[in-house]
């Protein structure tokens, strides 16, 4: 069976980003992916806390999921797995409680969810509380508690504990056992509120879809710290009910999903779509395309692209004039919103930066100009940073080889293939290669083509820091083997990384530069610099690792180990996912001596300023970019150094 290597992808995008999950992402070396609940239940000893739930998931849960849990956050479009919406009733209506709770717990690597190790039983059961809320409206509840007053306090009494004033001789539920509702989720709720149960009657024929699904939405507030009121009606907008929501009895209409009702009004007074298509703020967006080299194709058109999350919304096409520029007008600016244009010339797309509607002030036109390049072929314009190889001894007949190249293009032409379909990086393969797999598609589809001796990639590159391509693929290995590695282009660096215990290399291209634990597992680092395409890195192995100095099979932790010690000695990588927007302005100076050292130290104190909230996205990021070209400058003045000696 392959091993995934598209995790490890995104736990990259974490750990490199700075992100604030990142004390969460590190499982314990013998980590799986858990089929079932893998620690004892823990329900809430105090209500949940709504107010203190919305602080966690801001810091803990919008960077994937968005502010209002739509998966929209700034993280989800680096991931290889789509985010659940689970703001939406499409999600939320079928949730049971205890399951996100053990979720929280637990994670689930396998689809990028992390452990929140971080967390205390108290503030995971405060985050899943809030992340439940986030579908139902606080008119919606207030609504729903004058109809739980009239219709079932009597019963159930003021908060739910079963004790009205006619309860008596009934086998009325206590909704305030932490345990009970856990267990439930709105879609039963909703159900038995609508079939009845027990001795209580049915409401099918006396309520409306709407109010059986608000009456569900007000029973589960009932066991948090203030009943029947939102954190989100305090702290963050409210979220627009979805336009689609389902229900255990398969009765609910689409009015009772969407939240409208006959009148053209929504359940908390605000228009429907239909409504409010008047009433949407626009804007207009302009650009000017540009040419490095000076010269200006015609008959250029630009496109404008529209995505809601990872869902393309709307696009539009307009000619270029002479002069490069271009317009859209009457741009619809939609909530979490985001724009970007792009235009072809010779095969080759450019983009501009994008453009989130948060950003845009209606009324006065936005700017989102283009660069365009002259064209080449020649790929030894591009300069190869660095090459990691990893090896996997898990299989015990079989090792799995991860490579990871870091290459930037830092010319001032776009380097790609002569013509569609052709390929511009080839890699070539050791001989016996299987599985081959790639962090970012597959072998055909139309960037990675299979060539005679492995593998070319048709892809564009624009001058740009910090590009990567991850790929793995399994050798045959019974416990001893000869290696060779080649490089599409001439590579300033390479890491070898081991396990410590067990395992031993000859070779005489590279360097012993010690060991260095990771995740528990000390690995033996091995470098050497200035390949080329037409010298191919050799070496051998022999032995197997030590007992626990590796993972257990199918374990997607194997590349989550490689990464994690790719991270550790080749930082540079960072580039590629904070440097998309390219954002310029002035860079923070280090007054002192810039070392390697120093200069790591400066962005580990920016990272810790962004997490404590004392810089905001832009500034970090672009203070960031620049931190990482000092050191690659620096680093490469110094092998310079080296090979003058």
């Amino acid at each position: 069976m392959k091993r995934p290597i598209f995790f490890a992808a995104a736990i990259l995008v974490f750990l490199l980003s700075a992100c604030s999950l990142a004390e969460d992402i590190t499982p314990p070396p013998d980590y799986q992916a858990p089929t079932q609940n893998t620690a004892a239940t823990v329900y809430p000893i105090v209500p949940p806390d709504l107010v203190r739930g919305a602080a966690i998931f801001s810091e803990k849960c919008a960077p994937c999921h968005g502010d209002l849990g739509r998966g929209n956050g700034s993280m989800a479009s680096n991931l290889s797995v789509e985010v659940p919406a689970i703001g939406t009733s499409e999600v939320a209506l079928s949730a049971i409680p205890v399951d996100w709770f053990n979720l929280v717990t637990n994670g689930r690597m396998e689809r990028s969810m992390p452990p929140f190790k971080s967390l205390d039983d108290r503030d995971r059961w405060d985050v899943v509380a809030y992340a439940l809320s986030l579908h139902t409206t606080q008119v919606q509840l207030d609504s729903a508690k004058a109809i739980y007053e009239q219709q079932c306090q009597s019963c159930h009494g003021r908060q739910g504990k079963g004790d009205g004033e006619q309860a008596a001789g009934q086998n009325m539920p206590d909704w305030s056992q932490p345990e009970r509702l856990a267990q439930l989720s709105e879609e039963k709720l909703f159900q038995s509120i609508t079939t009845g149960i027990g001795s209580m009657p049915a409401y099918r024929d006396t309520l409306s879809d709407e109010q059986r699904l608000g009456l569900a939405a007000y029973v589960r507030s009932l066991t948090f710290a203030s009943p029947g009121t939102l954190a989100a009606s305090i702290s963050t907008p409210t979220p627009v009910p979805t336009a689609e929501s389902t229900a255990a009895s398969g009765t609910v209409s689409t009015a009772a999903a969407t939240g409208e009702a006959s009148t053209g009004s929504t359940l908390d007074g605000t228009p429907t779509a239909e409504a409010a298509a008047s009433q949407v703020q626009k804007t207009t967006i302009t650009g000017k395309i540009t040419s490095a080299s000076g010269t200006l194709p015609t008959g250029l058109k630009a496109t404008l692209r529209a995505f809601d999350g990872m869902v393309a919304a709307d696009s539009q096409t307009v000619p270029v004039a002479a002069d490069g520029s271009y317009s859209f007008a009457d741009i619809e600016l939609v909530e979490n919103r985001v724009f970007m244009v792009t235009v072809t010339v010779d095969g080759v797309d450019y983009n501009s930066d994008p453009l989130h509607s948060s950003d845009v002030t209606p009324g006065q036109p936005a700017n989102l100009p283009i660069t365009i390049y002259e064209k080449s072929n020649d790929v030894t314009l591009l300069r190869g940073d660095r090459l990691h190889v990893f090896f996997d001894f898990t299989d015990t007949q079989k090792v799995q080889v991860v490579e990871l190249l870091i290459f930037s293009n830092a010319g001032q032409k776009v380097i790609a293939p002569a013509k569609e379909g052709d390929t511009l990086l080839n890699f070539k393969l050791p001989a016996g290669a299987t599985d081959l797999q790639f962090q970012d598609g597959t072998l055909g589809d139309g960037v990675y083509l299979q060539t005679a001796d492995g593998f070319g990639v048709s892809q564009s590159y624009t001058p740009a820091e910090g590009y990567q391509i991850l790929f793995a693929y399994n050798l045959p290995y019974d416990r001893k083997g000869n290696f060779e590695f080649y490089v599409p282009i001439d590579v300033a660096e390479a890491i070898v990384m081991v396990p410590q215990e067990g395992v031993r290399m000859k070779s005489d291209q590279l360097t012993d530069a010690g060991s260095r634990p990771v995740q528990g597992i000390n690995l033996q680092l091995y470098t050497t610099s200035n390949l080329t395409p037409d010298n191919a890195l050799k070496l051998s192995l022999s032995g197997r690792p030590a007992q626990g100095a590796t993972v257990n099979s199918g374990s997607t932790t194997t590349m989550l180990i490689g990464i994690g010690a790719f991270v550790l000695v080749g930082a540079t990588g960072a580039a590629f996912y904070i440097n998309h927007r390219r954002k310029k302005s002035e860079p923070e100076e280090i007054q002192e001596e810039e070392t390697p050292e120093t200069l790591m130290d400066a962005i580990i104190t920016l990272d810790d300023q962004r997490r404590a909230g004392e810089l905001s996205e832009e500034a970090y990021i672009s203070r960031r970019s620049e931190l990482k070209q000092r050191l690659q400058r620096l680093t490469g003045q110094s092998q310079d150094k080296k090979d003058a000696a």
